[in-house]
């Protein structure tokens, strides 16, 4: 199906899931021995020796020999490694570069072995103001820091080292020799960040400055300079050990990825930046520039291309490149823009690659004899869910051109968005194999499209015809018909005067918005010391009037304070140079305004499309204005805030978490557990009818619940009166959210009833209604009638010897799975027996798209067929339930029959642990 869109961005492609972890990078506080080690002086003798909570100082200038290896200890608390001269590094968030190797103490190897390497399972190591090198006389490295291993030595997840962070250190080879690898990131919970990597390069092998093979994230990779011939940063392109393993959660902002020109001709050379395996990517406010055809790629910038290696003895199957987030990048001087292979050219790998948002990039100088390659901007072959939005392209080729995988020559990209993009049109545009520029290939090669507000400029004299385009299409004969402000000096905002203003599908301009753009990059570029920032609940913040708490991990520090009443005020005293209120804003948020030492500076509307005073913008779907800290530049004469928080000012409501004794239900419920619920956890349902009722005291109440694309309707009562139909759809998942609020309630007892409808919005994918927790002005009472999730359960993880299994099982290893870790199949007859004694007994695994129908057994009874599919990813979720069995011994089986209903892509089924009652 193909549906020609103009007046308004209405999305076909499913956008990408965000990271679920973000890592806090943070010098920790500590409170261990100092241990200092002189020039001379024995490193490795010094980190034997650091207990957890230690610092170990190592005397700038001084040059110790590697390989040097980090330790495993007993304990969480971090061993920091620092070069003694602090004073001479720039502070945390600013890049150093080797100019400031003279305050660095040097770890060189004069081996093909890293200089610094990791013990299996080694944890919380923080490394600052280290210089670590391959010695000059070194012609052949491996890599230059390793942590973990892609070797035999590393193939469970407990083998992994994890909690490292590599903090303002110069990490490089030399200009002579074949130098693979800078970092080597085959870990957990890792962070790079402020660093300058480079000299990496080989004229017979790829070479990164960074690549992961064999960790499982999630991984934080922020305002570095990374240098490399071959791919400047890598995941995948070899097999992980671990089965199941992709590299998850991985946070790529404000780096500057380049390769010098003078490297041309003499080294591997492929890209800038590649996925082979990953998933959950952002790519923020990145630069990426100076790539060029040198090996056997066509010289796009960005490549996402899944791959089984069939290396390491892994037949990988699992790899994936999904859920990838690229924006607010510059992406300039290279070849080509972004390739998107949908599966592996050679047929040994399942997984499509899918769900990926191009968004708000500028692509600057693709092709041409300078930079050899294609020229093109997109290079496709049948992904699914890709959505293109707003991006400025100056390319010496086509728009996009798409081509058929040899094993599957009939297939499209399923899911295509293309909308407000602003690009050169050349003589092909947007073309694939065999078809013409337009609607031929758009109807060939893609199929549930939306092609709307986007802008041409043609290059070739009336080429192409406006009629083998969409209607709406904008075409100009020439760049200067743009009106960009100064093109010929890069200046690429649209003047005042540009046909292009308002001309987008949502409305907005057409192409990028470089004011966005340079917001994202800021800070990647050396600068002064930070600012300071205070949270939202320490003094000396203020806040007057009813406001609201909310906890989720994109807050700063986790938590953020809302309101929506008119006159509610927050107020923040300083001394300083400079101020910034940091919030939040979505699609429920609304106008603010605010003084400056009493003086009015305007009105603030906090309204955006997408997550990211009661007055509101005519978009916006409420008023909320959310305050989630300040940050400000104190003067020399200020003092730090207090780093100890006051109580919250936000106060009067007590929370009762979904599994509370005074929440009842009826009907079939389902559990999800991930860190963004209240408490770590909530519960779903779909079914018409279904109910959950909470039993209180008091005079205001809020129902507390989750909101995505996958959300429907339900309809609230409060003592047995209806008060509200709810529709919790949202285009972008709210954790947390207030779904409804009623005050002024007697101050007695009170129910308040949520029940599904079965139904949705046309724009919502299905009808799911969430309860997370209630709100109560007052306290909550005991229920009648207990709630299903308020027995005590033991939960029994898939790798538990009271789990046996027949047949072929993989693993997959992500931090959504209970203890991180599940099994899944697909083979018809493949079985999972779980013995136990209990009266109750549930099995929890993943529901995905890709998810098929188990036959579950109890006791040798046949209990029916599990159908797990979900058009969402649900993790940790409920499949099967039995309560009130005998006590005593029982056996639960579930059995893979190896088909799926329509809808699913695969008939794969997870076993992520069982739960057990009555004991």
């Amino acid at each position: 199906m193909t549906t020609w869109l103009r007046a308004s961005a209405a999305e076909a492609a499913a956008l990408p899931l965000p990271p679920q972890v973000f890592l806090d990078s943070r010098q920790p506080v500590l409170s261990g021995q100092v241990i200092t080690v002189a020039a001379g002086g024995d490193l490795q003798a010094a980190i034997d020796a650091a207990l957890p909570g230690d610092t170990i100082v190592v005397q700038a200038g001084a040059t110790f020999r590697g390989p040097i290896t980090l330790r495993t200890k007993q304990g969480d608390d971090w061993i920091v490694i620092r070069t003694s001269d602090l004073a001479g590094l720039p502070a945390e968030g600013t890049r150093v570069s080797p100019s400031n190797r003279a305050a660095m103490a040097r770890i060189a190897t004069l081996t093909s072995s890293a200089a610094i390497g990791t013990e299996a399972g080694a944890h919380h190591y923080r490394l600052v103001g280290l210089e670590v090198a391959v010695d000059d006389s070194v012609s052949l490295s491996y890599g230059v820091v390793a942590l973990g291993d892609i070797g035999p030595g590393q193939t469970t997840l407990a083998d992994v080292p994890h909690d490292l962070v590599i903090d303002r250190c110069y990490v490089h080879g030399h200009p002579g020799g074949n130098l693979k690898r800078g970092i080597a990131l085959d870990s957990a919970r890792t962070a790079i960040v402020d660093s300058y990597i480079a000299d990496l390069h080989s004229d017979v092998q790829d070479a990164q400055a960074i690549a992961g093979v064999n960790g499982p994230g999630p991984f934080k990779v922020v305002n570095n300079y990374l240098e490399a011939a071959a791919e400047n940063i890598m995941f995948g392109g070899s097999n992980p050990r671990i089965p199941g393993l992709i590299p998850s959660d991985i946070e790529f902002r404000r780096n500057h990825c380049s390769k010098p020109t003078s490297w041309r001709g003499l080294y591997v050379v492929k890209n800038l930046f590649e996925l082979k395996n990953g998933q959950r990517v952002l790519v923020d406010g990145n630069l990426f520039e100076n790539n060029w055809v040198g090996a056997d790629q066509d010289g796009s910038a960005i490549v996402l291309t899944p791959r089984n290696s069939y290396d390491n003895g892994v037949d990988a199957r699992w790899s994936a490149v999904q859920d990838v987030t690229f924006t607010n990048n510059v992406v300039r001087h290279s070849g080509g823009g972004l390739s998107l292979l949908g599966l592996d050219t050679s047929g040994g790998q399942d997984v499509q690659t899918q769900r990926i948002l191009v968004r708000n990039n500028l692509w600057d100088d693709l092709g041409g004899a300078t930079w050899t390659g294609g020229g093109r901007f997109l290079t496709l072959a049948e992904g699914r869910d890709l959505t293109v939005d707003h991006n400025t392209v100056l390319q010496t080729s086509s728009v996009s051109h798409s081509w058929d995988l040899p094993l599957t020559p009939t297939a499209a990209t399923e899911g295509f968005v293309f909308t407000s993009n602003l690009a050169a049109h050349n003589a092909s545009g947007v073309t694939g194999d065999g078809t013409g520029p337009g609607n031929g290939t758009l109807a060939v090669y893609f199929t549930d499209v939306t092609f709307a507000g986007n802008a041409f400029v043609r290059t070739v004299a009336n080429v192409p015809p406006a009629y083998m385009y969409p209607a709406g299409t904008w075409f100009g004969d020439s760049w200067d018909e743009v009106g960009f402000v100064n093109r010929l000096a890069g200046d690429y905002h649209l003047a005042a005067t540009s046909p292009l203003r308002g001309l987008g599908a949502d409305g907005r301009d057409v192409g990028a918005d470089m004011d966005a753009i340079a917001i994202a990059r800021a800070g990647a570029v050396a600068a002064a010391a930070p600012p300071v920032r205070v949270e939202q609940d320490q003094p000396p913040v203020s806040l007057s009037g009813g406001w609201l708490s909310n906890a989720m991990v994109r807050h700063s520090a986790g938590t953020a304070a809302l309101a929506m009443g008119a006159g509610v005020r927050a107020t923040f005293p300083f001394t300083g140079t400079s101020v910034a209120w940091i919030g939040y804003r979505d699609a429920w948020s609304g106008i603010a305004r605010v003084w400056l030492d009493g003086v009015d500076q305007g009105l603030v509307d906090t309204y955006s499309g997408s997550g990211e005073c009661a007055t509101k913008s005519a978009a916006a779907a409420a008023p909320w204005v959310w305050v989630d800290g300040f940050e400000f530049t104190p003067t020399s004469a200020s003092p730090s805030p207090s780093p100890s928080p006051s109580p919250s000012p936000v106060s009067g409501w007590t929370r009762a978490e979904e599994a509370d004794p005074s929440v009842s239900y009826e009907g079939g419920w389902l559990e999800n557990a991930i860190s963004l619920h209240s408490g770590g956890r909530a519960v779903l349902s779909m079914g018409e009818g279904v109910r959950a009722v909470f039993h209180f005291v008091g005079t205001a109440v809020r129902w507390i619940g989750w909101r995505d694309a996958w959300s429907g309707i339900a309809r609230v009562s409060i003592d047995g009166t209806e008060r509200a139909v709810i529709d919790t759809y949202s285009n972008g998942d709210r954790a947390q959210a207030v779904l409804f609020e009623t005050e002024g309630l007697s101050d007695t007892p009170h129910t308040l009833q949520v029940e599904i409808t079965g139904t949705k919005n046309a724009a919502a994918l299905a009808s799911s209604v969430w309860v997370d927790a209630f709100d109560v002005i007052g306290y909550a009472a005991p229920a009648s009638a207990p709630s299903p999730t308020s027995v005590s359960l033991r939960r029994v993880e898939q790798t538990d010897p009271a789990v046996a299994y027949s047949g072929g099982w993989l693993s997959n290893a992500i931090s959504l799975h209970s203890a991180g870790s599940a099994a899944l199949s697909m083979g018809a007859g493949t079985r999972a027996s779980f013995t136990f004694n209990g009266t109750s007994v549930r099995w929890i695994g993943w529901r995905d798209a890709w998810s098929g129908i188990a036959r579950v057994s109890l006791d040798g009874v046949d209990r029916g067929l599990v159908d797990t599919y979900s058009n969402g990813d649900r993790a940790q979720s409920v499949l099967f339930a039995a309560d009130g069995l005998a006590a005593g011994p029982h056996a639960l089986q579930v059995e893979v029959t190896g088909t799926k209903n329509p809808a699913a892509a695969a008939p794969w089924v997870w076993v992520d642990a069982f739960d057990v009652g009555g004991e």
